[in-house]
């Protein structure tokens, strides 16, 4: 049974921990809700799927396994992946402390090996491994010597800290206090993070924003993924609460390369909360960072476009914008301002296809103005 993160750590923290924890449960516990890879297997396992011979994603998907705990299944994937020609050091590093784990001494080697030469020795996931390999393969005493180095000089790097929680998973009563130190840390940025996580999910995001936000201002600098993944789920909470400035702040902080992974639906409500603050001009920039996903996606934006060119002032481009994928409903508010324009002919072949969209009373009250809008024009 796998222990509960707040359980792990009372236990861990508090003294030693005679369970049979095993490194399955410690990283299932300490990933499951805030794991950047959580949301990748569909993905992987589509790619492997569709092309067994794709060994890169049967590495990738053999080390988030690994980091879901899921053991044997990420055992099947490495041993298929980790070819010669394998240079991914992580995807290596976690090969060969399976293997260790297995007992198979030599393959664990073979793979450390193979990590050396592709990153250098000092690479944190080679240490990581060297540690780790060298725990599972029996010599505790001396891993956990060489981890206290690794952390001392290399600042606790976070791939050091999950080496220690690694190592401790193998040797929970002879973890030593920098160990147990770094460890720690590393159990409350998480636990944080699914506190938030659930005030979120639970229909709170304001509790959710404010829990993150606490969070980030407690956080090694240097622990950078779990800052990033910390932005990204206060970004979320201040989107769903309608605060567009900590919203926009964290999206900020993100940066424009992150918008391509972040969820569309997200994306858009930012947009919506931008344009009722009055930032038009903001929001249509951002609304070109929007990676459409579905035609509900499509739609949306193609109605929001029409909306922000015309608040901007620019009715050219809203006209040129005001697509079949934009809401009749926004096209024919479009048609009042090009009319309000003196854009009168504008309007009515605006209206001639935005008319037939609608339904009921709504498409005979379109067209009956439309109507009336020809009857006005001049005769040419």
């Amino acid at each position: 049974m796998f222990l509960p993160v707040l359980l792990f750590t009372l236990a861990f923290l508090g003294g030693p921990a005679h369970a049979n924890d095993d490194v399955a449960g410690i990283l299932d516990d300490l990933t499951s809700d805030s794991a950047p890879c959580a949301g990748e297997i569909d993905g992987l396992d589509a790619a492997v799927a569709a092309d067994a011979r794709d060994l890169r994603a049967r590495r990738a998907r053999g080390v988030c396994r690994y980091r879901l705990g899921r053991l044997e299944m990420a055992w099947d994937d490495l041993l298929v992946g980790l070819d010669r020609t394998a240079s991914e050091p992580q995807a290596l590093v976690v090969g060969a402390i399976l293997a260790a784990r297995r007992g198979d001494g030599d393959q664990a080697a073979t793979w450390l090996g193979q990590a050396r030469r592709a990153a250098g020795p000092d690479h944190p996931q080679v240490q990581r491994g060297e540690i780790v390999v060298l725990g599972a393969s029996g010599s505790l005493p001396e891993a956990w010597q060489k981890l206290d180095a690794a952390l001392e000089s290399t600042d606790e790097d976070p791939v050091l800290r999950v080496a220690a929680t690694e190592l401790v998973a193998l040797d929970p009563d002879n973890a030593t206090p920098r160990a147990r130190a770094a460890i720690g840390r590393r159990v409350q940025t998480v636990t944080r993070h699914n506190r938030a996580s659930s005030w979120l999910n639970g229909g709170q995001p304001a509790a959710c924003l404010h829990e993150a936000d606490n969070a980030l201002s407690e956080a090694d600098p240097a622990d950078t993924g779990a800052i990033l993944a910390l932005h990204e789920l206060a970004w979320r909470c201040a989107v769903a609460a309608g605060q567009v400035g900590p919203a926009t702040r964290h999206l900020k902080t993100l940066g424009r390369d992150a918008t391509s992974r972040l969820p569309p639906g997200a994306m858009i409500a930012h947009v919506r909360l931008m344009r009722d603050a009055g930032q038009a001009s903001t929001a249509l920039k951002m609304l070109r960072l929007v990676k459409v996903s579905s035609d509900v996606d499509r739609r949306d934006v193609a109605t929001l476009k029409v909306g922000l060119y015309e608040s901007t002032g620019d009715l050219d481009a809203a006209l040129a914008a005001a697509s079949d994928d934009a809401s009749p409903v926004r096209r024919a508010t479009l048609a009042k301002a090009l009319v309000a324009a003196g854009r009168t002919v504008d309007a009515v072949a605006l209206l001639d296809r935005t008319c037939p969209a609608m339904e009921g009373v709504d498409a005979r009250t379109c067209k009956d103005w439309q109507l009336r809008l020809q009857r006005s024009l001049p005769d040419r």
